[in-house]
């Protein structure tokens, strides 16, 4: 007893370490298929796809008592092949998943012309198979059983003579360990003025043997010919049919079940005149199934990252950790502490980390560690010199709109294109530029006062005498500016007395004081004054009666 009880716990245990699982294919194409983590032995099933049934076509061309008869024949089920195999975990195999026979084809005529198109064979089921590194499995198709056609042309002539279809046979397994054949099917059988019957299909192959073959229509008496018996989960054959009375009757062969097994033939009686036909049963496709069991993977990791800020790069942890698990990183480097912090990773890299409970691996799974993210480019200032006319400007040459840009002391602004404005000309600022909580290393500037003008220079006269002619001089002359007159001509010496200047002609002096020219000042030196006119004396002689006299003619 306590033995016993010892084996039913070391089974409890290891059906709680393992894991079994089945990858099932029964839908007809190519797949591919991967070996899961920890998963070291499969073992395939593959069947291959059933036969389809005969179709059948009956024709009666007048109607005294005559008759026409046709029973197809039945398909052959699929084969059946198993293995086991050493596999390793990632590596990928082709599973191809054969189709079931297609059914045979009614058939097509006139009760005047006979038949035109002969009632059609069912189709070879599909060939299944599993492949790939040097491993080849696999289990043919059934072949379809044959229609039957039959015209009866002559009054009175009674039944056809080809109205049975043939049995078609049982497709192979190759490959395996274990290599079993599909049941034949049956044949139709139309007994002339009794019982007509079409043919079961064979049934499959499976783990337990061959396929059985379909019963002989001729052994059943006044019943339907069953399909051969399918090995589980090996699919049966569909059943074929029987009647024996004198009506008409059109029958469909039956569809084999699923894996594998072979449409049933179709059964046509016609009494009286006309065309009679039916298709015959499709075969059911094969299957590939993939059995194996593995020690239960932990758990992929689950790797949480803490995003990068200006000041430091970010961080990975795992948030399902266990500490019964280890981890792998690749590339090398990294390493996971108490509580799932990932350090020494470097910021950047692509790495991959695996969870390993002692048994198995998990999937791998990436992550990247955020770098710290870098500060916003140092503003770079282009300032504009002041002039005469204006104070001096600055912009920001490479202004991103995504920054917000502040300034100390507060004032300015920057606007679209970099424009920096409202700063105080003169005044010292710094300026810095800020996105996503980052702050760029400061630029420091200033605007430039506008640039000073000259006075106007004063034109002092000095009035033109009889003896020479006046003289002008600049009162507010300044030796640090230069003055230019227009015409040009005069200049002035040390003191702002104008030399030079040619009196009676009209001049303007400009004073520049190195950057700015003062406005233009209009001024003219006076000619000398000319003397008085010469007084021109008018006498008038002396007479006996006066003296003579003298007047100044021109007198002012």
């Amino acid at each position: 007893m306590k033995t016993k009880e010892l084996f039913l716990l070391v089974i409890a245990l290891i059906s709680s370490f393992l894991s079994f699982s089945q990858a099932s294919y029964t839908t007809p194409g190519t797949y591919t298929w991967t070996v899961p983590p920890c998963v070291y032995s499969i073992t395939v099933k593959v069947w291959g796809g059933g036969g389809g049934g005969g179709g059948a076509i009956a024709i009666v061309r007048s109607g005294d008592g005559s008759e026409a008869c046709a029973g197809a024949g039945g398909g052959g089920g699929g084969g059946y092949s198993s293995n086991t195999y050493a596999v390793v975990p990632g590596q990928t195999y082709t599973v191809v998943v054969g189709a079931g026979g297609i059914a045979g084809i009614a058939g097509s005529g006139s009760y005047n012309s006979g038949v035109s198109t002969p009632a059609g064979p069912g189709g070879t089921g599909g060939t299944s198979s599993f492949s790939g590194n040097s491993y080849n499995l696999s289990a043919t198709g059934g072949t379809g059983g044959t229609g039957a056609s039959c015209w009866s042309n002559n009054l009175g002539s009674g039944a056809c003579a080809l109205a049975n279809g043939a049995a078609g046979l049982g497709g192979t397994g190759s490959g395996g360990s274990v290599n079993f054949t599909g049941g034949s099917g049956a044949a139709g059988l139309i007994l002339y003025e009794s019982t007509d019957k079409s043919a079961g299909g064979g049934g499959a192959a499976g783990p337990g043997g061959n396929g059985g073959n379909a019963t002989n229509p001729g052994s059943v008496g006044i019943s339907n010919p069953p399909g051969g018996i399918g090995q589980a989960p090996g699919g049966n054959g569909g059943n074929g049919w029987v009647h024996n009375i004198p009506s008409n009757q059109n029958r469909t062969g039956n569809n084999g079940l699923p894996y594998g097994g072979a449409g049933g033939g179709a059964l046509i009686h016609r009494g009286t005149y006309n065309v009679g036909n039916a298709p015959g049963g499709t075969g059911a496709p094969g299957a590939v199934i993939i059995e194996y069991s593995a020690p239960s993977a932990p758990a992929d990791p689950i790797v949480s990252i803490t995003a990068a800020t200006c000041s430091a790069a970010g961080s990975a942890s795992i948030s399902n950790y266990s500490g019964s698990n280890t981890y792998s990183f690749t590339p090398s480097g990294p390493s996971v502490g108490g509580g799932g912090a990932i350090t020494s990773a470097t910021p950047g890299t692509a790495y991959t980390v695996t969870a390993n409970n002692g048994s198995c691996n998990s999937n791998a799974i990436s992550f990247t560690v955020p770098t710290q993210l870098p500060p916003p480019a140092t503003p770079t200032i282009t300032s504009v010199p002041a002039t005469c006319l204006a104070a001096g400007s600055s912009s920001v040459s490479n202004y991103s709109g995504s920054n917000t840009y502040s300034f100390t002391p507060s004032g300015p602004s920057v606007g679209g294109g970099g424009v920096i404005t409202g700063a105080t000309p003169g005044t010292s600022y710094s300026i810095t530029a800020s996105s996503g909580g980052c702050t760029s290393i400061p630029a420091n500037f200033s605007n430039a006062i506008q640039l000073p003008s000259p006075a106007d220079p004063t034109v002092s006269i000095t009035a033109a005498t009889c003896s020479a002619a006046g003289s002008a001089s600049i009162s507010n002359y300044s030796g640090s500016n230069t003055y230019s007159f227009t015409p040009s001509g005069p200049n002035v010496g040390g003191g702002g007395a104008i030399t030079s200047a040619t009196p009676g002609t009209a001049y303007t002096v400009t004073a520049n004081n190195g950057s700015c020219n003062s406005n233009a000042i209009s001024f003219t030196v006076p000619t000398q004054l000319p003397p008085p006119a010469t007084p021109t004396i008018t006498s008038v002689p002396a007479t006996f009666l006066a003296a003579g006299s003298s007047s100044v003619s021109n007198y002012s």
